[in-house]
């Protein structure tokens, strides 16, 4: 159930529905076109609240029941943690450096002035380097969601390709091609998402939970 929430929480991260208002208070997209106003309070008692905007006054989230977390809550965490994640960790987001630097950066790293220059890993550190590599989802490139008309079947984008397409018996290579957009479909009939189909299977979702 928490997986299935999970799922559906990135989900609706990954399609850009959660609204930030400030630094402490969020609008998430719930069935039948609810919205729902989630606020952060800070202090020894930091908590996050959930409520359901009537348009008219708020009413308590019926998802936060004997102690459940709602989907909503953890969709503002999951949203939170990713835009940390980019802050943290690239710095670069959204910006270039300049020519000029780009030539002196890589001036500074050509033939002795390189800390590996004239040397070479070993076999067995090559093959230790591989072996971290494989399955590592840091590595991995992201992919887009799918959809199957036929079946009415969607699988959410996510992070490394290979490992989604074991867990669903897929081609990787046929998804991979669709991915790069070099054919529309495969045989079985699977084919990259429309923004429309994704938040009908998110509205669905929410209904459905």
């Amino acid at each position: 159930m928490l997986r299935n929430r999970v799922t559906q929480a990135n989900t609706v991260v990954q399609a850009g529905l959660v609204h930030q208002i400030n630094t402490s208070a969020w609008k998430v997209p719930g069935s039948q076109g609810k919205q729902y106003l989630i606020t952060h309070r800070s202090g020894e008692k930091a908590r996050m609240r959930c409520d359901l905007d009537t348009g008219h006054g708020l009413q308590d989230c019926k998802g936060n029941v004997n102690g459940h977390v709602c989907r909503h809550i953890l969709t503002v965490l999951i949203f939170r943690a990713k835009m940390s994640g980019e802050n943290n960790s690239r710095g670069m987001l959204g910006k270039h450096h300049a020519k000029v630097s780009l030539q002196k950066m890589s001036e500074d790293k050509k033939g002795v002035k390189n800390p590996f220059y004239g040397k070479q890993h070993t076999e067995k550190t090559k093959r230790e380097i591989g072996k971290k590599g494989i399955g590592n989802d840091r590595s991995a490139k992201l992919y887009p969601a799918f959809y199957n008309e036929s079946t009415n079947e969607y699988i959410p984008g996510g992070q490394n390709l290979i490992k989604m397409c074991r867990k669903h018996g897929l081609n990787s290579n046929k998804l991979h091609a669709i991915k790069l957009k070099m054919r529309k479909q495969t045989r079985e009939g699977w084919r990259l998402a429309t923004p429309e189909e994704k938040r009908e299977v998110i509205y669905r979702w929410y209904e459905e939970g």
